[in-house]
């Protein structure tokens, strides 16, 4: 269902600026929230769950706690220097789709819900594909194979001059991307103990969310001076040479994901 939000969402939101105006646009998004928020204050932990407990005590000791454990970890060091690189790709590609649309393309809000919607779709077809194999279709090399398919996708969307090959571009976007995603967290929720996960896990969100701002802003601030192809296409080779170092290391990467985890 979340991936289906992000495919028909933008294609909504694409309708209703053309035909309703912004404010109608905003207002809907406002309401989309308040049932998200109503939804998740349902949300209830299993009766006979129990969370393991640290052994720190403060938020200093949870941080270098958290940083320990990744980095004595080599698969989740190196994948999370994977997500970071494809992070900060993918957020620079999402919030400058406008632009992209407007300088590169020359189209318009319908375009732009049209880039948009094919990346959900993409998206929703890899989360389909990943919750039909379950836990096991999760792997590392499926995450590395993903983010060398997220740069290629880049690529097309720097050089292309149509909107046809630009769509096809972002589909193979939103299935790369997904596949990235979603098979990262299912690796570090697997493989993470108990006591480390909400650590680990609050590393990933925050990280990423940096990840993609720094992203966002240097593409952004290249692209008043180059226009958008150039820092796409600088971007997509930062993310393809993150993926070469990760590939050559992709053995020892699986491995250290059977291996006993490391001490806490």
């Amino acid at each position: 269902m979340p991936q289906f939000a992000i495919f028909a969402g933008p294609a909504i939101a694409g309708w209703i600026l053309v035909n309703w105006g912004i404010a109608i646009a905003f207002t809907v998004n406002v309401a989309g929230y308040a049932i998200y928020f109503a939804t998740i204050a349902f949300l209830k932990t299993p009766a006979d769950f129990k969370q393991a407990k640290s052994q720190s005590r403060s938020m200093r000791q949870d941080i270098v706690e958290g940083a320990r454990y990744i980095l004595a970890h080599k698969g989740l060091s190196s994948l999370l220097l994977l997500v970071l690189a494809g992070d900060a790709v993918t957020g620079a590609v999402y919030q400058m789709l406008p632009a992209y649309s407007g300088t590169v393309l020359h189209t318009g809000v319908g375009n732009v819900s049209l880039l948009f919607g094919a990346a959900g779709l993409g998206a929703t077809i890899a989360a389909l594909w990943l919750a039909q194999g379950g836990a096991a279709r999760a792997t590392p090399l499926r995450v590395i194979v993903a983010v060398f398919g997220v740069a290629v996708s880049v690529y097309f969307l720097a050089l292309s001059n149509t909107i046809a090959i630009s769509v096809a571009a972002m589909l193979l976007f939103g299935f790369a991307g997904e596949t990235r995603r979603t098979g990262t967290v299912s690796i570090m929720q697997l493989a993470v103990d108990d006591a480390q996960r909400a650590r680990v896990m609050s590393a990933l969100f925050l990280l990423t969310r940096l990840a993609g701002g720094i992203g966002t802003v240097t593409v952004g601030a290249v692209a008043e001076h180059t226009g958008l192809r150039l820092p796409l296409v600088i971007a997509a080779t930062i993310a393809l040479i993150a993926w070469l170092v990760i590939f050559r290391k992709r053995r020892e990467i699986s491995a250290a994901f059977t291996e006993t985890p490391p001490p806490r």
